[in-house]
């Protein structure tokens, strides 16, 4: 094409431009592309998240080119004939306005809650941008994105924009273009860089006749672009590229934390309040193990989906799958996959194959950050699902922690053996009565504290373990009971003397409970004698003399401890 015809073809760009005060010559280009999106290039609508080039289109974009180099590799699968560019682009502050300013009067009737909460961040996020005044010039922004391309002789499309590898300034753009915009790319002459527009779809009547079509200029032979090798620097693992973790600034360091202890010490309450305090529930995923939970349920499974009377098979993800898919897409954000009891449930089985991600790298390498799976593996439905690339190999990515928790009374239920332990943080949480907020209230029907009654229990738990054939694992935990088990007499006996009497004191009740004080010696009259009776003050009498009497020297002890505590503070 020559330079008039060029000129000619540049024309409906530039006065779609000039409408959004976008002043563009032909003489700063010499190649231009424009696309119409469909559903399937759109943020949002669909599981595709690039935008996907093919034709005459792809010859505007660069490749590189090594016979021996593709030709010795094409076969390996983890290779995959792609290679990835980094391509710099400029986005214009008057494009971004108008993008702002109009793209509500779009339906995005195809968006979930979630797609809404990233169209909504999006657009707080480039209005800081425009806020800060933080460009190069006057009217552009500078941005890249990524360009995954095959190999030139066999290659038939190349993709920009896919997830987590284009700069977060792009992508928020991307969100703000609804079904049937247009994207215009300009090729700035003599430079691999380029400009990027978005055009909404009620303003794309004059570059239509435009769309899938590369008009070009060729500039005068001799002249060639240079471009510097470090431009071109980008990491390499050995199974995959992954772009994600060194072009982003991805959260490090995610953990498998296991947090055990005796029933109610506080675990629940330590993800709660210190691991995951203030973290939105979309964060996070929430699983409890169980024996009848299985491979299937935690990773997904092949499930039968009906539409338009006609019936597909369909892969419909796990907690493990979305949690890591959620991770991948939001790099600077921390996400946790939290399971509760994960020894109730087989947990070996219940992993699977995802068992070897439990291996973390121990330090940036490789092209991803620490915390990141050590090793990848090849699950073409959850690499479909998370990557949009069967062939991907599979990784948890370094912002996601998995917390699980473990009662040690429980233990038996389905052990964890070495090799599964080992590749977890262990974690004991102390089991401290002093932490409740509700550790002064009294225990119903009585002058006695929570903290009091279940220390003195818990001491009487270690000192007697060998002949009640208990152990330290069967001890009271702090948060065992709530407060709101505290206001009624019978909640706290059905929940703690239904413990004691059934797990705690099981082979020696005679020894605790006294039977000189009901009728029958059942759970049931020891039950409905506490409830009834409501002036124990200092005194249980469904116990016996050696638990009432280490109640009431726990008791001495707590009184004496506060009356010096305030003595302290009074001479301070």
């Amino acid at each position: 094409m020559n330079e008039q015809d060029f000129k000619n073809k540049f024309e409906p760009i530039k006065d779609t431009l000039e409408k959004q005060g976008i002043v563009v010559s032909a003489d700063d280009y010499d190649g231009v592309v424009v696309k119409k999106l469909e559903c399937n290039n759109t943020r949002g609508c669909g599981d595709q998240t690039h935008i996907e080039f093919s034709g005459e289109q792809m010859e505007m974009f660069p490749y590189l080119a090594s016979y021996k180099y593709f030709n010795d590799f094409r076969n390996n699968v983890d290779f995959k004939s792609f290679y990835t560019f980094k391509m710099p682009i400029c986005l214009n502050v008057l494009n971004l306005k108008y993008l702002l300013e109009k793209h509500e009067t779009y339906s995005r009737e195809y968006f979930d809650e979630n797609k809404k909460r990233y169209l909504n961040e999006s657009v707080s996020f480039l209005n800081e941008i425009l806020q800060s005044g933080d460009f190069h010039d006057e009217s552009k922004i500078d941005s890249f994105t990524t360009l995954l391309r095959g190999i030139k002789d066999e290659g038939h499309h190349l993709e920009i924009s896919q997830v987590n590898s284009s700069d977060k300034k792009f992508e928020a753009l991307r969100w703000l273009l609804p079904i049937n915009s247009f994207i215009i790319i300009l090729k700035l002459r003599k430079e691999v860089k380029y400009e990027i527009y978005g055009i909404l779809p009620d303003d794309t009547d004059e570059i239509s006749d435009l769309n899938l079509k590369f008009n070009y200029y060729h500039t005068a032979r001799g002249i060639k672009t240079l471009v510097p090798l470090e431009k071109f620097e980008i990491p390499i693992s050995e199974d995959n590229v992954d772009l994600d973790d060194f072009i982003f600034d991805r959260v490090s360091d995610g953990k498998n934390r296991l947090l055990y202890g005796v029933p109610g010490c506080g675990k629940s309450w330590t993800i709660k309040n210190k691991i995951c305090m203030d973290v939105d529930e979309f964060f996070m995923e929430r699983v409890v193990f169980h024996p009848d939970y299985t491979y299937s349920d935690f990773i997904g499974q092949i499930l039968p989906k009906v539409s338009e009377n006609d019936v597909n098979y369909v892969f419909t993800p796990g907690p493990f799958t979305n949690i890591v898919k959620k991770a991948y897409e939001n790099p600077s954000d921390e996400f946790y996959l939290i399971i509760e009891e994960i020894n109730r449930g087989n947990a070996p089985a219940i992993f699977g194959d995802i068992f070897q991600l439990l291996d973390r790298k121990k330090e940036n390498s490789d092209g991803f950050k620490k915390g990141t799976s050590e090793f990848g593996i090849t699950n073409s439905e959850i690499a479909k699902e998370v990557y949009d690339d069967e062939n991907h190999k599979v990784r948890i990515p370094s912002n996601l922690s998995i917390i699980a928790t473990m009662n040690t009374s429980d233990q038996n239920v389905f052990t964890l053996d070495t090799a599964f332990k080992r590749r977890w943080h262990m974690e004991m949480i102390e089991n401290d009565f002093n932490k409740p907020e509700f550790k002064d209230t009294y225990v119903p029907n009585s002058k006695i504290t929570w903290k009091v009654f279940g220390t003195a229990i818990n001491e009487i738990i270690l000192e007697d373990s060998s002949s009640t054939l208990s152990s330290e694992d069967k001890r009271l935990g702090a948060y065992f009971i709530d407060e709101e088990d505290l206001s009624s007499p019978k909640s706290f006996a059905e929940k703690v003397l239904m413990y004691l009497w059934d797990d705690v004191f099981k082979f020696s009740r005679e020894d605790y409970f006294n039977k000189n004080t009901v009728d029958q010696f059942s759970l049931e009259c020891f039950i409905n004698k506490y409830v009834n009776n409501q002036n124990q003050d200092f005194n249980f009498e469904i116990f016996t003399y050696p638990v009432n009497n280490k109640i009431r020297e726990v008791n001495a002890k707590e009184i004496e401890k506060n009356s010096s505590d305030g003595k302290e503070n009074d001479s301070n």
